[in-house]
């Protein structure tokens, strides 16, 4: 099985009033094809700092000192913002942890799953609902 994330080497930094914050040092992971994959861990442990990292939507104060994401064989790090922003939402995508800020309470999250999708602008919307439906499964 090959791996839809590889993560080698990385480490991350936060500049700080108070001087930098080590965030994550020496991170290798490797996430197979067709798997999900849980983080767990103490909070301020860097969970949410590594998915921002791959998704490249860290805040303006943090530095990648080191290190290389490959997503689906791209470097992540090396990628021109157009073509990064053409992977978000079609290739990857973040479900936040708060769902009163991620999610909207008065539609279900499968309406929420099919209204995410319309970048597949080509997909009828039963096919939306099914992949959904799909995902929602797993």
């Amino acid at each position: 099985v090959s791996n839809l994330v590889e993560i080698q080497d990385l480490n991350v930094n936060f500049r700080t009033p108070h001087g930098q914050v080590h965030a994550i040092r020496d991170l290798n992971l490797d996430i197979p094809q067709n798997k999900i994959l849980g983080i767990v861990g103490e909070s301020g442990s860097g969970k949410s700092t590594v998915i921002w990292t791959i998704t490249r939507l860290l805040a303006s104060n943090a530095v990648i000192e080191s290190g290389r994401i490959l997503f689906d064989g791209h470097d992540i790090l090396q990628l021109e913002e157009h073509a990064l922003a053409s992977m978000r939402g079609d290739k990857m995508s973040v479900v936040f942890q708060d769902p009163m800020t991620s999610q909207i309470p008065v539609l279900s999250y499968g309406r929420q799953m099919t209204d995410i999708q319309h970048r597949h602008r080509n997909l009828k919307a039963n096919d939306k609902r099914q992949n959904a439906i799909d995902i929602l499964k797993r």
